[in-house]
């Protein structure tokens, strides 16, 4: 789908926010930690956002590793806002 077909099917459909889950995954640039600071901006800025599509929102930022097997960044260095504590846009 294209932006605009996103955008105008949220309009026109207003689903509960438990039917709409948004995972937002963030690499580092360069082989570092995951910045504390960026993440808690970005989901303060999520928070803050009220032109955001009904939903569940989850975020996490990782280092710039990748696994090569589950194509995934999650390590115990990962920040990370996720159930129960994700962000609920109503």
């Amino acid at each position: 789908m294209t932006k605009e077909e996103l955008k105008s099917f949220f309009q026109e459909n207003e689903l509960e926010p438990k039917n709409a889950i948004f995972v937002i995954e963030l690499f580092m640039a360069e082989d570092v930690e995951p910045d504390t600071n960026l993440f808690e901006k970005i989901t303060t800025d999520i928070e803050e956002m009220n032109n955001l599509p009904r939903g569940i929102y989850t975020v996490m930022i990782h280092d710039n590793y990748i696994d090569k097997e589950t194509f995934r960044g999650l390590k115990d260095n990962t920040e990370r806002l996720i159930h129960p504590n994700e962000i609920v846009k109503e």
